[in-house]
């Protein structure tokens, strides 16, 4: 647990390589990173030489966008959203910025249990309430200009949290529904999607 935990403060540090303006990281980099098929000690020792090297790293610009709804285990999502000129600062799935929340701390399975359940802030485990919350705070942290929230086919809890996301936000806020698996249709998003009120 204590190398796991040291796995996420490095992670944490990492990710706010994206949060700098101009970012030192790309979203689909960040997703790399942090879900890298490492053992844990070859990962902490990737992530502490990519954080010694961060002054060396390209700047990267572009509209910032937080992504949110569906979880991405690849990054073709990612990639299709950079490719149109965009920087992903930050995101609310379990592949990104939730899986480097916080240390275990004690070395128990209660522990263990009590990080997990309270760190998921997921469409699937959490209230529009809380996500709308956790969203403003998020967008805020990682100046983003454009909340992007992606919505998969059959996953529709995510869609469901968007009006109260969009309504705690002061940024334009898009919805990408029913996505097929690993693919976007950003139609919505070269539109220029409107800023609340």
């Amino acid at each position: 647990m204590a190398a796991h935990d040291e796995r996420r403060r490095l992670l944490a540090a990492v990710a706010e390589l994206r949060r700098i303006v101009p970012a030192r990281l790309t979203g689909r980099q960040f997703l790399a990173a942090a879900n890298a098929a490492l053992p844990v000690t070859e990962h902490i020792a990737l992530l502490a030489r990519l954080l010694s090297e961060a002054d060396r790293l390209d700047e990267h610009t572009g509209r910032r966008v937080f992504l949110s709804g569906s979880a991405h285990d690849t990054p073709h999502v990612y990639e299709a959203i950079e490719a149109e000129g965009h920087v992903i600062v930050g995101e609310d799935h379990s592949f990104g910025d939730l899986a480097v929340t916080g240390p275990v701390g004690t070395a128990s399975l209660d522990a263990l249990a009590e990080h997990y359940h309270r760190g998921t802030l997921t469409a699937h485990r959490a209230t529009p309430g809380a996500r709308a919350a956790y969203a403003a705070v998020a967008v805020r942290r990682c100046r983003a200009e454009l909340f992007v929230s992606y919505c998969r086919e059959s996953d529709e809890a995510p869609a469901w949290d968007f009006p109260a996301q969009r309504a705690a936000l002061d940024i334009p806020a898009v919805l990408l529904e029913h996505q097929e698996y690993g693919r976007a249709d950003l139609a919505a998003l070269r539109k220029e999607p409107a800023c609340p009120k």
